[in-house]
């Protein structure tokens, strides 16, 4: 190999007078000679990163073949075999002018050498991927896009883990992880499916007013109940007090205080069962809104009957 970082600099030398070069143009020539004599003492003492960085920049001020050997050379021993392989493929596709070197010819020679042993080590893979007719389908390996034509073939890679991704509209990305050996060929197949439409839950039906309706219904119908009768009782309670001044009263009497005390009770009644009615209706209305249940307190509240009490209080008690 040292041989070979010889002949470039005799190469460089060579083509440089042929050519004809500028006098502007030696110290470049000259830069590029001395970033190649690094790059090569670099490369031997395993420091392959640095040594690629000096040959890539030699390369970038005075183009030769044998630096695009080194390079991918250099590209091999840090484990980019795809790297190397590109770079090989560039040495070996180049037409040479009929004066060139012959280190260059030696060169491309290496390189279809090379370029052998490193495809054999190369991995392969092909994306076959299964979505709806039409659909525009985007597909990415190691997170850089894969046109559209070179998914019928299969694509070079470096042995070792990657990550296919394909996707496409309306439906959610589908990733495949493989690991490939080296010289391995493999198939990674995808469906893609549309993803199903959203469909929104259907909302529960509103609960029906029609429970806590008619138990206010009830509710209105007991108090009313219980107002009639309640006016009733007063009614005959003053029928009686004036029949009986005294709070003695005649046996014909009688009826009035039984009417009277009688109308009494079917108030009370109608009011408590009114109010009980009405409490169940706020209860049933409240379970119907999800709210907090009623309070026990509220049913018993109203089962206060307070114009009903007063109607069977003692002023009903009479002495015939």
């Amino acid at each position: 190999m040292r041989r070979a970082l010889a002949g470039l600099a005799a190469a460089l030398l060579t083509t440089l007078a042929a050519t004809g070069v500028r006098a502007d143009d030696t110290a470049a020539r000259d830069e590029a000679r001395a970033l190649a004599d690094r790059g090569y003492e670099l490369f031997q003492e395993g420091r392959v990163d640095e040594a690629l960085d000096h040959f890539r920049r030699a390369e970038a001020r005075f183009h030769a073949p044998t630096l695009l050997l080194m390079i991918a050379r250099a590209e091999a021993r840090r484990g980019d075999a795809i790297g190397a392989l590109i770079t090989l493929r560039r040495v070996t596709a180049e037409t040479l002018p009929a004066d060139a070197p012959p280190e260059y010819a030696q060169a491309q020679r290496d390189a279809a050498a090379e370029a052998v042993a490193i495809g054999a080590r190369v991995a392969r893979l092909r994306v076959a991927v299964r979505a709806p007719a039409g659909a525009a389908v985007a597909v990415s390996l190691d997170g850089v896009a894969v046109p559209a034509a070179k998914l019928a073939e299969a694509i070079e890679v470096n042995p070792g883990r990657h990550e296919v991704e394909a996707a496409m509209p309306g439906a959610p990305p589908t990733r495949r992880v493989v690991d490939l050996a080296p010289g391995a060929s493999e198939v990674v197949d995808i469906a893609l499916q549309p993803a199903p439409p959203i469909v929104p839950a259907a909302r529960p039906p509103e609960p029906s007013l029609l429970p806590p309706a008619l138990a206010w219904a009830a509710g209105l119908a007991g108090v009313a109940v219980g107002a009639t009768f309640g006016v009733l009782a007063l009614e005959k309670q003053a029928d009686l007090e004036d029949a009986c001044p005294t709070r003695r009263c005649d046996a014909g009497d009688a009826d009035l205080a039984d009417d009277a005390e009688r109308f009494a009770s079917v108030s009370t009644v109608g009011f408590a069962l009114g109010g009980a009615a009405i409490a169940a209706g706020v209860v049933l209305y409240l379970v119907r809104q999800d709210a907090r249940p009623a309070m026990p307190a509220g049913l018993a509240a109203s089962r206060r009957t307070p114009h009903g009490a007063a109607l069977s209080g003692p002023a009903l008690r009479w002495s015939f």
